[in-house]
């Protein structure tokens, strides 16, 4: 799939040369310890396997960079059970200095164009309750919520609440 670029961010499909750069982005929004369920730095071989294994099974990953730096990325994960492989599940993040400027919207859009193209019916992702922009984004793309789920996670001793939405690829669902 070819590159997409726009104001000198260029937004590109994910591949392993791109882990170590992908690492520094998403172990800082790692640390944050307010939008990912993981709390826990992960490795360069970590990344270069996770995005290996989606190339493998040909699941969405966009990738947006500029000066050879990971601005943010999103990504499908397509469910392994024979009954749900229609579903994917998103997972995204901005760097910091890079929030609030398009960037997660447009590798959402690149992501779940290239998701409705490869037979997915259904994107579905959990996202903390208190996290209002990223709420904000994903119903300004039609995502709808399906549910809350109460006390989702605990993050140094605080529980967080957390809501599951979905977007469909054909409008007749409620």
């Amino acid at each position: 799939m070819s590159p997409v670029t726009g104001e000198f961010i260029q937004y590109q499909p994910a591949s392993p040369t791109w882990a170590q750069a992908l690492q520094l982005t998403l172990n800082q929004i790692v640390m944050e310890k307010k939008f990912l369920l993981n709390t826990e730095p992960f490795s360069v071989t970590q990344i270069e396997e996770y995005i290996c294994k989606m190339i493998k099974n040909e699941n969405p990953f966009w990738l947006a960079v500029q000066d050879r730096k990971v601005l943010g990325w999103c990504d499908v994960k397509r469910l392994e059970n024979i009954n749900l492989r229609h579903t994917g599940t998103l997972g995204m993040g901005v760097s910091l200095p890079f929030r609030r400027r398009g960037i997660g919207k447009n590798l959402t859009r690149a992501c779940l164009a290239e998701a409705w193209s490869s037979g997915f019916d259904k994107i579905e992702l959990t996202v903390y309750a208190d996290n209002e922009a990223a709420i904000s984004l994903y119903r300004s793309l039609g995502f709808i919520e399906e549910g809350r789920f109460r006390r989702f996670a605990r993050i140094d001793k605080n529980y967080k609440d957390a809501l599951r939405m979905a977007l469909f690829k054909s409008p007749d669902v409620e």
